[in-house]
């Protein structure tokens, strides 16, 4: 019993109390935010135990504060990304997001409202016009000319499409009916079958050609791969002109950003080209295409119930944009046009 009870204490001793934990280190300042275009969530600590019903995490819809390109012309506000409450949220993130640009060096009437869609909330349609874009080829079911009822509930805005037919003669092709074979050269707003948009020239997207739901042709790109197009700065009958033969006019573009998750629409008033491209560019887009020109052709519209529950413009982008109570929604359209809907 004498060496049990040695054994035992000897035990005792040498399975002591552990030492006592390090004091936790101070916490850590904030990091300034990071200029990458995007703020995302940071990633969550692994758990042992994770409950199966546990939601994913949220994905935070935020971009960083652009500076503005000049700040001469630059007005209170310019490059804030603020969201747009029209459009509603998704998980408690804004779906949309915009701001204000002026792109001229002295004059601050030459401005560019953006909006920035989250497009891991939100995808891109393209509807064909009841006239536009002229075809020979192209089913006469493919011609719907407004957003359908079965999307009425997942609306979020409708913006307009590209130049006529008889200004440039750029494709066009919706679920494998081609309304005007696609030319090189040209700047293309290409729709996957995944639901992904690229904006790109047309010789570097040919060759995903069978992966396309949807494409649209305008112009040469603005804007591409970061890059401003050569030509941008002089030739400005590439990109269309007054009636007057001026070219600064109310000009659309859209384009996305490296990581192809934000859809971006501008719209500017007596804007250049390279007014457009630089804004777009100064936004964070990679990539742009001039959509259309001119005050009768420059759409933007968002939606909302009326007293009867039907939709109707409920507002534009800009003030004093040309739209019908129900363009869109309850009007047919003659012309091509873009709309962006909840997933």
């Amino acid at each position: 019993m004498r060496l049990v009870g040695l054994a035992l204490a000897t035990l005792l001793t040498s399975c002591g109390s552990p030492p006592p934990a390090a004091a936790p280190a101070p916490t850590p300042a904030p990091a300034a935010r990071p200029p990458a275009p995007l703020a995302s969530a940071a990633a969550p600590a692994a758990s042992a135990q994770k409950p199966a019903t546990e939601a994913p995490p949220k994905t935070p819809f935020a971009i960083a504060k652009v500076a503005p390109p000049h700040a001469r012309s630059a007005q209170p506000g310019d490059g804030e990304w603020k969201p747009v409450t029209e459009v509603g949220e998704s998980d408690g993130e804004p779906l949309a997001l915009k701001t204000t640009l002026h792109p001229h060096p002295i004059r601050k009437d030459v401005e560019v409202v953006v909006i920035a869609f989250d497009l891991s909330r939100s995808e891109l349609v393209w509807v064909a016009g009841a006239k536009e874009p002229e075809s020979k080829t192209a089913p006469a079911d493919k011609r719907k000319g407004m957003v359908p009822a079965s999307d009425h509930p997942r609306l979020l805005a409708a913006f307009n499409g590209g130049f006529m037919a008889r200004h440039g003669r750029f494709g066009a092709m919706l679920d494998g009916a081609e309304f005007l074979p696609p030319r090189d050269g040209a700047c293309t707003v290409a729709i996957t079958q995944s639901g992904s948009v690229e904006v790109g020239p047309w010789e570097e997207l040919a060759a995903k050609k069978a992966e396309l739901s949807a494409y649209r042709q305008t112009p040469p790109c603005l804007l591409h791969a970061g890059q401003p197009h050569a030509a941008i700065r002089g030739d400005y009958k590439k990109w269309g002109l007054s009636a007057e033969g001026k070219p600064e006019i109310r000009r659309t573009a859209l384009g996305v950003d490296t990581t192809g998750r934000l859809l971006m629409f501008g719209l500017g008033e007596w804007v250049e080209p390279k007014d457009m491209e630089l804004a777009m560019r100064t936004a964070g887009a990679k990539s742009a295409a001039q959509l259309d020109i001119n005050w009768s052709y420059t759409r933007f519209n968002f939606y909302a119930k009326n007293a009867e529950g039907h939709l109707e413009v409920k507002s534009t982008l800009v003030p004093k944009l040309v739209h019908g109570k129900r363009s869109y929604v309850g009007e047919i359209a003659e012309r091509d046009f873009f709309y962006v809907r909840r997933k």
